[in-house]
């Protein structure tokens, strides 16, 4: 599952990271055209550019996801046991994936409905479009069920599972313990160098 999780991962931000980059080129010659006394700005540029974003929000929501970058209140999650805290995030995944697969599925009619539809610049077929939000339902609907296994585990286990991104510096969930204990850590460090440095000057 790991394994997956990182090509998955991996993947899908580069799609979107791709997506951004092409987006800048195009908004860039855009711009630049509307300064240039030689230079015609096609009519498409504006048009693409508005597609880009669309499919940088279709990948980019799976990530967001995955590395729990939604808003959120966590006034009443903090104030539950830790079972309670997982029985929760199952829940929010339960409610979350029916929402998504909700837009997978009729994303996915609408898609089909507008295949003989073109784009008014580009003229290519609007389902080219629309693929974007049944793409969106599914890439979130596979990141919330890797987290909702690894919820699971973790409930099974009765233990934190640290669960983080492909890169290890992007660990997206720690509990509230974790937090405290390591508070506390680098608090005895400070006052064991705060003795050591009052020694030294004695």
């Amino acid at each position: 599952m790991k394994r997956l999780k990182k090509i998955l991962f991996y993947t899908t931000e580069s799609l979107a990271a791709f997506s951004l980059f092409a987006m800048l080129v195009v908004v860039t010659y855009q711009v630049i055209a509307r300064y240039m006394p030689n230079m015609t700005i096609p009519s498409w540029t504006e048009e693409l550019a508005r597609f880009i974003l669309i499919y940088i929000i279709a990948f980019a929501g799976g990530l967001a996801i995955e590395k729990k970058a939604y808003v959120g209140m966590d006034s009443f999650y903090m104030m539950l046991p830790f079972r309670g805290k997982k029985v929760l995030d199952l829940l929010f995944n339960i409610m979350t994936g029916y929402l998504f697969y909700i837009i997978l599925k009729y994303g996915y009619d609408l898609m089909l409905k507008v295949k003989i539809q073109l784009t008014p610049a580009m003229r290519i077929s609007m389902s080219y479009i629309y693929f974007s939000l049944p793409l969106l339902g599914f890439l979130v609907l596979l990141f919330i069920i890797l987290d909702s296994l690894a919820t699971i585990k973790s409930l099974i286990k009765n233990e934190e599972v640290m669960v983080s991104t492909p890169d290890e510096h992007l660990i997206y969930y720690v509990s509230e313990e974790e937090k405290i204990r390591k508070l506390e850590e680098e608090k005895a460090d400070e006052l064991m160098h705060k003795n050591k440095t009052g020694k030294e000057d004695i």
